[in-house]
């Protein structure tokens, strides 16, 4: 393999870094705003920004492609959903 695949293959492992990284955030804040458990109010509150930067730029995007608003928690199942449908034609691909 050359040098150009193993840096292209390594970009898509850090893609996928992050991709696991925003959906344990999303799962955090699924279980603190269902449970309250009191130890993670303090996660919950230092990864609030980072949900609200991705989920805003996903609300933007939705809303050019539809034409339509959707509630914080439609478009959080949405976001995954898209995250996971790109995981696998990423994967498909290599």
């Amino acid at each position: 393999m050359g040098l150009f695949q193993n840096l292209l293959i390594s970009i898509v492992h850090l893609l996928f870094v992050a991709m696991d990284m925003l959906m344990t955030i999303i799962l955090i804040k699924v279980i603190y705003q269902r449970w309250r458990p009191e130890y993670l109010r303090q996660i919950n509150n230092a990864v609030e920004p980072v949900l609200n930067s991705a989920t805003g730029y996903f609300e933007m995007w939705v809303v050019r492609i539809t034409g339509r608003t959707y509630a914080d928690k439609t478009l959080t199942v949405i976001l995954i959903l898209f995250m996971s449908l790109v995981r696998f034609v990423i994967i498909s691909l290599l």
